[in-house]
């Protein structure tokens, strides 16, 4: 099944049963939850691994329908399993603003949150009409619509994933996928990046720090040029300060920072989301990467990063991550994003701490 582009794609999941006389219908039709377990257990993989992957590839608006069907009960609950960060929206219709009580919203959201990652937006006719409207509206009416409504008044979010070594940064961005990701590095480092840095010399240190500075300048550009959505980096600019010797070296990144990066374009701000997991655990997973000992860190020093990227960046919100999932982690990241405040960090003002 493919979709096509500027094309409504309407798949029916319990078969379909044509209003017009004659009209194709389709072979099978599902009434009851018997009945669907069965086709589900004895349908092709290509199609119910498609409607599937719709859900998890996508963000779903659902309206005019409730979570008394099985089959969308399914494939919601399989997406929240399997892909714990995508969350999908539903409408929830309201004859009149007092049809339900606040407290009555509460428990309804609550409860469709937990168990179908679904949020859902109680709205009345003319509410819902103002929707349909703004999804209708073209790329530049849209971005405009939103950056002149709500608290924030903004159309995109940007967000830094920071933390030492092993914390689990890299991971969490490929559980966030179904939002604008950004890598560590947009091109191959090279070798010497992969090397003890107190073992390079000094050609070999150059040529690290003009690869570190170039990346930071294109890594830049990228969040300041992005539109519409939620973007998340994996590293923010400013960790280089945690890998300094002393004060007199940070002083010495700071000037090539604004000599490199911010002198056309300011560092984009963002939200900080912290990650970190105990000095020890850290080593542990190094090792569960295959890294041999000498190359796997030590705890101290492991701890020490942690404490240094916390005092660079001040961070109001972390992630404790360990024993827990990097799912379990990437639900709470998503619901924090999507649920509360916006809380930037000026990344520009702490470079000013560090002249």
């Amino acid at each position: 099944m493919l979709d096509r582009r500027d094309h409504t794609t309407i798949y029916h999941v319990n078969g379909l049963l044509p209003q017009v006389y004659l009209k194709k219908r389709s072979p099978n039709l599902i009434f009851t939850e018997d009945s669907f377990a069965d086709a589900i257990a004895r349908a092709p993989g290509v199609s119910s691994e498609y409607i599937f992957m719709r859900f998890v590839q996508n963000t779903m608006l659902i309206v005019g329908h409730s979570l008394s069907d099985t089959s969308l009960k399914n494939y919601l609950r399989q997406n929240r399993d399997k892909c714990p960060a995508n969350h999908h929206y539903m409408i929830y219709w309201l004859n009149g603003c007092d049809a339900l009580s606040t407290e009555q919203q509460s428990d309804i959201f609550e409860a469709n949150i937990e168990l179908y990652n679904v949020i859902t937006i109680f709205l009345t006719s003319s509410e819902i009409k103002m929707v349909f409207d703004l999804l209708k509206s073209n790329d530049r009416e849209f971005r405009d619509c939103l950056d002149n409504i709500g608290k924030d008044k903004r159309s995109n979010y940007h967000y830094y994933i920071v933390g030492p070594v092993a914390a689990g940064k890299s991971s969490l961005l490929e559980h966030l996928r179904c939002f604008e990701t950004y890598e560590e590095w947009t091109q191959p480092p090279p070798p010497e990046m992969y090397l003890s840095f107190e073992k390079l010399d000094s050609e070999q240190r150059n040529k690290v720090d003009k690869f570190i500075y170039g990346e930071l300048k294109e890594k830049n550009k990228r969040l300041n040029d992005a539109g519409v959505g939620f973007h998340f980096m994996d590293r923010a600019p400013l960790d280089l300060y945690a890998f300094c010797s002393d004060e007199h070296e940070k002083k010495i990144k700071t000037n090539e920072i604004i000599n490199s990066i911010t002198k056309n374009k300011p560092l984009q701000e963002g939200e900080i989301l912290f990650l970190w997991a105990d000095g020890k655990t850290l080593v542990e997973r190094n090792y569960g990467r295959g890294r041999p000992p000498e190359n796997a860190g030590d705890f101290q020093y492991l701890d020490s990063q942690k404490e240094s990227l916390k005092d660079i960046y001040k961070p109001r919100l972390d992630f404790q991550t360990d024993n827990q999932t990097v799912g379990q982690i990437a639900k709470k990241v998503v619901r924090h994003v999507l649920l509360e405040e916006y809380l930037t960090t000026d990344l520009n003002m702490i470079i000013e701490r560090y002249k």
